[in-house]
């Protein structure tokens, strides 16, 4: 539409006012920003990495997103996470929901790049972990398209090699390739990751052995509102 969500401005305006601003702390789009933005995305571009449930509630300190959000999340403990994130937790339909959500809630007409999916560790070469990650991700992100009739049009995993995360800097390591922070020519290493990743690309297809880890990760308590 060419302009924040009405609710979004709603929640801001009013912890706004309850924080003692005069107006709302988001700005305002003119009248012709609005004109001029809306309808001109080219595609839905999305960033997923994991899922949360989430209950209405107050949540974080004034002013903050958190709070903002209107919503307390949570995960149930045996949901399987990342060693290192505690936030991650590898829930692969979730990928599938959200995808239908965005069909559902804005039209079969938009295609729909998935522009950031990755895997937070510590940095190991042998990363199993990030190899399941990708593998279930992408079967639920192929069950929604070829299932499901969403489209999408692109997968990107983050990253390709580790970098500078916001929050974490280098402790957290998300790439298909390590890199020695500590040597001087920053030399970097291919993880057992990069070996799938080829293999889907060469043969189009995920390894069979794959499906057997969505079917249980399924069985992990999943209600509607997560």
């Amino acid at each position: 539409e060419g302009d924040y969500p009405t609710i979004m401005k709603k929640r801001i305006a009013e912890n706004s006012y309850q924080e003692g601003y005069l107006k709302s702390r988001l700005p305002e789009f003119s009248t012709e920003e609005v004109k001029y933005i809306r309808g001109t995305a080219d595609f839905f571009g999305l960033n997923q990495y994991t899922t949360n449930r989430a209950t209405f509630g107050e949540n974080g300190p004034r002013p903050s997103y958190t709070r903002d959000t209107g919503v307390t999340l949570s995960a149930p403990p045996d949901w399987p996470a990342s060693e290192t994130s505690e936030w991650e937790k590898i829930v692969p339909k979730g990928l599938r929901k959200v995808l239908n959500y965005i069909k559902d809630r804005y039209g079969k007409k938009w295609e729909i790049v998935i522009t950031e999916n990755g895997f937070i560790d510590d940095g190991e070469i042998m990363d199993s972990q990030r190899i399941v990650y990708i593998a279930t991700y992408m079967i639920e992100m192929w069950k929604a398209m070829y299932n499901d009739g969403v489209r999408v049009i692109g997968y990107m995993i983050w990253s390709l090699l580790d970098n500078m995360e916001w929050t974490s800097g280098y402790r957290s390591r998300s790439g298909l390739f390590h890199v020695d922070f500590y040597h001087p020519d920053k030399i970097r290493t291919p993880k057992k990751s990069t070996e799938l990743v080829k293999t889907i690309a060469k043969t189009r297809r995920i390894p069979e052995k794959y499906v057997d880890y969505v079917k249980e990760l399924d069985q992990l308590e999943f209600h509607e509102y997560s």
